[in-house]
């Protein structure tokens, strides 16, 4: 379906680094978002979502995404979305880092519970992060 291609063209877009093409994919999948219903492809539309818009700076949007992202995970038969949320949150990490300025403390607790989760050194450095982001490429 159209939805998958688009979250497909998110990770490309993503693996690539090209921030005009991760903001045309977040804009494109948004509209179709507010039709889905269920956890999937939706859960990993929004945590890419988020990746893409902390690295292109748009960090109000990906603020929405990862908001989107909590809704979906939190509804009473959604299945184990903790990768996806965990993923989101490490994406936000990683640009407090990059930008010099310290992470929450509930932020770097739950990044470093995705890390463990992930398999990941539980050290909150930029180039750990980033790691650990491109190795769960799913």
């Amino acid at each position: 379906n159209l939805l998958y291609l688009d979250y497909e063209a998110l990770k490309l877009a993503l693996s690539e680094g090209e921030k005009a093409a991760m903001q045309r994919a977040v804009r494109r999948v948004s509209p179709v978002m507010r039709r889905v219903h269920g956890a999937w492809p939706a859960a990993g539309i929004a945590a890419r979502a988020v990746e893409a818009c902390c690295r292109t700076g748009e960090v109000a949007l990906a603020d929405r995404w990862l908001c989107q992202l909590e809704r979906i995970a939190s509804a009473p038969d959604a299945p184990d979305l903790s990768r996806w949320v965990g993923r989101a949150y490490a994406a936000f990490c990683l640009r407090h880092l990059e930008a010099g300025a310290s992470p929450s403390p509930p932020l770097v607790t739950l990044t470093k519970e995705w890390l463990t989760q992930v398999g990941a050194p539980r050290r909150l450095e930029p180039e750990v992060l980033r790691s650990a982001l491109d190795a769960e490429f799913y």
